[in-house]
Order: C-alpha cells, then sequence, then structure tokens
C-alpha cells in the first residue's frame, strides 16, 4: 500500500506529489519513495553533510532509546545518519541501512531498507517519515507522512507506531462494509490512547471518521461494552448535546467482530482538538463545566440499564482486599520493598468503604459515571476554545459522581509527575480546585445533595488511594497489569498516589472551605 505524504504545515495534499511505500519482513524494513516534480538539487556528494539544505528524504526512526535515528538520502545518492537526543546531533556510521537512488526525468526514486537486527525490539518502532524539496528559487518546501504543522520535522509527539501504520490492509477490508460515506482513500493511526488503536479514516468526499480496534483481552464482552456506549450516547442525543455517533456495521450491530478482533466506528468530531495538559484555570472550569454537563444531561437516565463492564472498578474496599490477598501471596518476595507504603495504605482502612456503603444506604446516588475524567476525554472547539463533548465511554458505568470528580482531580494534581520519585513535585492546588470546581458546580449545585457535596473532598483522596493501591498490588504480584518501562517504576507511581493522598487527607477542611465559598457565591449571583 502507498501513502501520500503532505504539505508539514497545513497537512494538505500538494501539487507535488510524493508516495511512500512500507514494507516488513523478518530481516528489514523497506521504506520507498517515489517523489515526482523534482529539481533533483543534492546539497552535496559527501555522507553525512548537511543534505537537508537541498532536497532530500528523510525517515526518523524512534526504537525505543531516549533518541531517535534520523536518516536521509538525497538525488544524488549522499546518505546521513544520526542519533537525536534534545535537538543534539550525533553522527553515527553507517551499518544500519542501504539505499539505492533512481532518476528519471524529474522523477527519483529512493529505497531504505533498515536492518532489523541492528534493532532490540521492532514491534515497538514508531516513525516519520518526510521529504524537502529545493525549488530553483532556493525555496524549500517540507512534506510529511504525519505533518508536524510547524517548520521543523523534529517533533516526536508526532510519530507513530510502524505497525499500526502496516496494519492499514487489514484495516481498509475492515471499514469496507460499515456504512460509510465515500469510498476510503486513507487510514492512519490517530491519537495515543493506551487501550484501543485508534485510527484515522478520510473519504474521497471528505468525510472522516474514527475507527477503533477494541481491547478484548480489557473489555471481554464487547455486546454488552457497546450496548453501554449506544444507550448513553443515545441518551446524550436526546439531551440535545453533541456527543460520539456510533457508525453501525452492515448486519446493524455496532461494532464487527472480524477474525478474533473487534472493530468499531464513530463519526469524527470535526474542527475540535484534545489537550494532554491543562493550560489555565479558564481550561480548568471548562473541564469542570464538561464533566458536570455529562452527569447533568444523565441524571434521569435509568443507571440500571448499564452493566457494570469492569466489576468493583471503584470498589476500593475490594482493591484493598485484593492488596492483602497479594501481601499474603507475596510470590516473587518483593512485600519487603514496600513495608512503609503498606504501612500507610493499613493505616485508613476504615475509610474504603464509605462509598460504597454510602450507595448502599441511599446516602449516595446511584448515578452514571464516565470512570476517566481527564482533560484527554474533553473535545474543545478548535476555533472558539469552548468545550464540544466528553468523548471515550469505554467505562461509562453505573457509580457515583464522586467517582469522577475524585479521578478528575487526582489527574490533575498529579500531571506529568505519575512516576517522579521526586515527591516535592506531587502537591495538591488550591486553586485547580477552585477552577474545576466552579465550573463543575455551575451544572451540578442542585443535582448532588447535602452528602455527596460534603464527600468532594473525601473523594478526591479516596480514589488517589485507591490508585496507589492498585500501583502497589501489581508491584507485588510482579508488574501484570500495569505497563512498566523500568524496574520498580510501579513502587514509585504509588508512591506518588500516596504522598498525594495523605495532603488531601490533612487539607480536607481548606477544601470544604472552597466548596461552600462556591456555593455561597451561587447562591448570591
Amino acid at each position: 500500500m502507498q501513502w501520500r505524504l503532505k504539505e508539514n504545515l497545513t497537512g494538505q495534499y500538494p501539487d507535488r506529489k510524493t508516495l511512500l511505500e512500507i514494507k516488513k519482513t523478518k530481516e528489514t524494513i523497506s521504506f520507498n519513495f517515489a517523489c515526482s516534480k523534482s529539481f533533483l538539487q543534492s546539497f552535496s556528494n559527501k555522507n553525512n553533510d548537511e543534505l537537508y539544505r537541498a532536497s532530500v528524504v528523510e525517515v526518523f526512526l524512534d526504537v525505543g532509546e531516549e533518541s531517535y535515528y534520523e536518516i536521509e538520502v538525497a538525488p544524488n545518492g549522499a546518505t546521513f545518519f544520526a542519533k537525536i537526543l534534545n535537538r543534539k546531533v550525533t553522527l553515527l556510521e553507517n551499518d544500519f541501512f542501504t539505499s539505492e537512488v533512481r532518476v528519471q526525468d524529474n522523477k527519483y526514486f529512493v529505497d531504505i531498507k533498515v536492518d532489523l537486527k541492528k534493532i532490540r525490539d521492532p514491534e515497538i518502532i514508531k516513525f516519520n517519515a518526510f521529504r524537502i524539496e529545493l525549488d530553483l528559487e532556493g525555496e524549500q518546501h517540507l512534506y510529511a507522512m504525519f505533518p508536524t504543522f510547524s517548520n521543523t520535522f523534529h517533533v516526536p509527539e508526532r510519530f507513530v507506531l510502524l505497525n499500526s501504520v502496516l496494519d492499514s490492509e487489514r484495516l481498509f477490508e475492515v471499514s469496507n462494509d460499515f456504512d460509510l460515506e465515500g469510498n476510503i482513500v486513507n487510514v492512519y493511526p490517530y491519537g495515543n490512547g493506551h487501550i484501543n488503536k485508534t485510527y484515522l479514516v478520510s473519504t474521497d468526499i471528505k468525510r472522516k471518521y474514527v475507527l477503533q480496534r477494541i481491547n478484548n483481552s480489557i473489555f471481554q464482552d464487547v455486546d454488552v461494552l457497546m450496548n453501554n456506549i449506544c444507550l448513553v450516547t443515545e441518551h446524550l442525543k436526546s439531551k440535545g448535546l453533541e456527543t460520539l455517533n456510533v457508525i453501525p456495521y452492515k448486519d446493524g450491530k455496532p461494532y464487527l467482530k472480524y477474525h478474533d478482533e473487534y472493530y468499531r466506528f464513530y463519526d469524527a468530531i470535526l474542527s475540535a482538538v484534545s489537550y494532554e495538559e491543562v493550560s489555565d484555570e479558564a481550561m480548568l472550569e471548562k473541564l469542570g463545566y464538561s464533566i458536570g454537563e455529562f452527569h447533568q444531561a444523565l441524571r434521569d437516565f435509568d443507571a440500571a440499564k448499564l452493566v457494570e463492564i469492569i466489576p468493583n472498578f471503584h470498589n476500593t474496599k475490594q482493591r484493598y482486599l485484593n492488596l492483602l490477598n497479594a501481601i499474603e501471596l507475596d510470590p516473587l518476595n518483593r512485600t519487603k520493598d514496600v513495608l512503609k507504603e503498606i504501612e500507610i495504605v493499613n493505616k485508613y482502612k476504615d475509610e474504603y468503604s464509605k462509598i460504597v456503603d454510602g450507595i448502599k444506604n441511599g446516602q449516595i446516588k446511584l448515578a452514571i459515571t464516565h470512570n476517566d475524567t481527564k482533560i484527554n476525554n474533553v473535545m474543545f472547539d478548535a476555533y472558539t476554545g469552548k468545550p464540544r463533548c466528553v468523548i471515550d465511554f469505554d467505562t461509562v458505568m453505573p457509580g457515583s459522581y464522586l467517582y469522577d470528580v475524585g479521578d478528575a482531580f487526582r489527574g490533575l494534581f498529579t500531571g506529568n509527575n505519575e512516576d517522579n520519585p521526586d515527591l516535592t513535585r506531587i502537591n495538591i492546588s488550591y486553586p485547580i480546585f477552585t477552577a474545576f470546581m466552579k465550573g463543575y458546580l455551575k451544572q451540578m449545585k442542585d443535582v448532588l445533595n447535602p452528602y455527596e457535596l460534603d464527600m468532594i473532598p473525601f473523594s478526591i483522596f479516596l480514589i488517589t488511594m485507591e490508585c496507589g493501591i492498585r500501583f502497589l498490588e501489581d508491584y507485588i504480584r510482579g508488574d501484570v497489569y500495569f505497563n512498566c518501562h523500568y524496574p520498580k517504576q510501579n513502587i514509585n507511581r504509588c508512591r506518588t498516589q500516596i504522598k498525594l493522598a495523605e495532603d488531601i487527607y490533612a487539607h480536607m477542611k481548606e477544601f470544604h472551605e472552597i466548596v461552600e465559598s462556591i456555593l455561597n457565591d451561587m447562591k448570591m449571583a
């Protein structure tokens, strides 16, 4: 299958066509470029010279190290090979790839073949591919397989898992019998989710769709999963809210089983963006408002219609019992490493059943909860910055509004420091809490009962400690659930969550005062 490179700044297809075919065998990966309308200007005939100053094709490869490789080949056959770390270039002797160039009229063809024996784990390779064309006026034109939308190609966040791209032929076949408008022309890896594999699908009439391969090792009953999603999205639509729109397969089902894999389609949400980090308090307030709007719209939905897709997901008491079982078994003799953490967790054992008990005795309403209320699950309008909708409904199920509030703050307070061994970087933030709650309570002040309002600060402690318990249990069992990129990463994760949970517990009074102040201001407004 051939891919066509786009303008790097705009993401549009240029008149000057660049086609790329990628092939993978057990021994090699081949990147075969066909470059049209070229002026065939090479900067130098010396290897490892500044070839990028003229016409060149480039491949960047991230093979799971801190740095990544840059490969360049010019129309005259000169090559460049370097390792890039924090924009610092280290030139390398080339025993990594071979290349061949063929010129025909104003076209040139480059075949780059990478030796997989030089790569420790070919399954984790991420890449991007580029072309620079220097015209006769001295202007450079930048093209990319996955545009960086900037004046540089060096944006590792735009690298894509190679295996996802190589899956594309199968994805074309999967897509054929869904009710899509137009003929499919492109299937690109999309987003950075860790559970499902996601692709952006484009058709020849400029329609865009999101295709996902559902991770059925986690979501084992796909019928139940998709029924939950369809019920919730239809209810949100009935309230006039923008939401995910499921595209049915030809048999009417909201998904396709293809051999042992499961696929689903959504309409792409156009002119909208998601963010990995919160930039300011205004965005925090919008995030809180969106989560509140989601809860508000589903307040009259019968929670009994949904199935608990992951049983006991936020049953903190059960999570604690699972930890005690792991401690007793201690299969790898790791408990001795975490005695202090176990002692802290045990100190709060009488707190862990408060929300599940509150649901049972009616103090806390059984409600529809999202269960993954992080910033990148809210879509914002690309032009106005206003929140458009909440996405990712895989874990939508019955629970308590408090779970979503607690989980949102756990993520906001932790930020990018989830496994940071420097615990001084883990802190509560009253401005973050205040901004989010202002938005959330605009929607929910009349929905939450007095007991639920009083339990908001506690919910942040509980969900944060629950997460720490899960990391701790997984470390003791041998890191079998959460992906770990280095030894004892789960210990670091556990320690950040426990430290944060204790800080929250120690400052409940201040959080309560902020909630009361916001509610009083709303009464007076």
